[in-house]
């Protein structure tokens, strides 16, 4: 089973630069290796505190790597250099020319993720046991997204010595049997429309908890399960220094999982946990979330986050 940083892509209110240097993949023995790195060193956004994550990024796009024979993912290992890995924002995997499982339809149509991960989840390995991996075909094309967006402090380490690159490295096994698909749910205020990466809901001022839920009008905050089978990783997404806290995960109303951020060892560190734990489904069974924010604020947050990934495997025969 997978054993490590799944998940969150981040919500994206900032203006954005997108500045590549260079990009690089290559193949190593059962492994590809896909590098993206930004043009020069960067500086800290210190907008504080209304605006902790400032109003400018960087993004970047790898070059297109071409899978060379039919596979599975078993491990994803992710590491910074030139850079802390705390002036990463977000990064995705995807399958270029697939639909996404949620939104596949419209905005996310022509890109496929099969990993997605913030600061607050990647500092470990993405590891899965047999028999699970995650799918590649001869043929498909993968790319990584990068985006950059170090915080000054007391919100992020500050500005990076040098130009980050982000290195992700996919490890592969050809003796795997039950594939593993990712899916994505979000609340978000404008579901499955442009610009496809603001993905975000706002949050009222107000000294209450604020409780966002799946709706059934929101198309990509819930999911039907396909057919029988088991959740296996998963995570989640939201910002705890802009007030993010616990969010709740319902099969057909029921809660089967809670997560709770939690500090790391820095002030500005953050941690949401990956739970293992399978869950059985049912076809038809229906998931559904609910976010919890308590606005620091004495204006709106309009770009919290509430997100849940989680890899979905077929009834596997023993």
């Amino acid at each position: 089973m997978y054993r490590g940083g799944l998940y969150t892509l981040g919500i994206l209110s900032a203006v954005v630069i997108a500045i590549v240097l260079f990009t690089a993949t290559r193949e190593v023995r059962n492994s590809i290796i896909i590098e993206t790195a930004l043009e020069t060193a960067t500086h800290a956004a210190d907008h504080t505190p209304v605006s902790p994550d400032g109003p400018v990024s960087n993004w970047a796009y790898s070059d297109v790597y071409t899978v060379e024979e039919d596979t599975m993912v078993t491990n994803i290992s992710v590491r910074m250099r030139g850079a802390s890995i705390d002036s990463l924002h977000h990064l995705r995997v995807l399958k270029m020319g697939q639909p996404s499982a949620i939104c596949g339809a419209t905005t996310h149509k022509e890109a496929k993720e099969i990993y997605t991960a913030s600061r607050n989840t990647v500092r470990e390995d993405g590891v899965f046991t047999a028999p699970y991996g995650i799918p590649l075909t001869k043929g498909d094309k993968l790319f990584v997204e990068f985006m950059e967006h170090t915080l000054a402090m007391p919100h992020g380490p500050g500005d990076t010595p040098d130009a980050p690159v982000l290195v992700v490295e996919l490890t592969t096994a050809t003796d795997r049997t039950a594939p593993l698909e990712f899916i994505l749910l979000r609340l978000d205020d404008t579901p499955c429309s442009e610009p496809a990466k603001h993905q975000a809901f706002t949050v009222p001022v107000g000294p209450d908890v604020f409780v966002r839920k799946s709706s059934e009008h929101e198309e990509g905050s819930w999911y039907v399960i396909p057919q029988k089978g088991v959740i296996l990783e998963r995570g989640v997404n939201t910002w705890p220094a802009k007030g993010g806290g616990d969010i709740r995960v319902y099969r057909n109303g029921t809660l089967v999982d809670t997560f709770s951020p939690s500090h790391g060892e820095k002030d500005w560190q953050f941690v949401l946990p990956i739970h293992h734990e399978p869950i059985a489904v049912e076809k038809g069974d229906r998931v559904t979330i609910e976010a919890d924010y308590k606005n620091p604020f004495d204006q709106e947050i309009v770009d919290a986050s509430g997100m849940f990934g989680f890899y979905f495997a077929p009834e596997y025969p023993r």
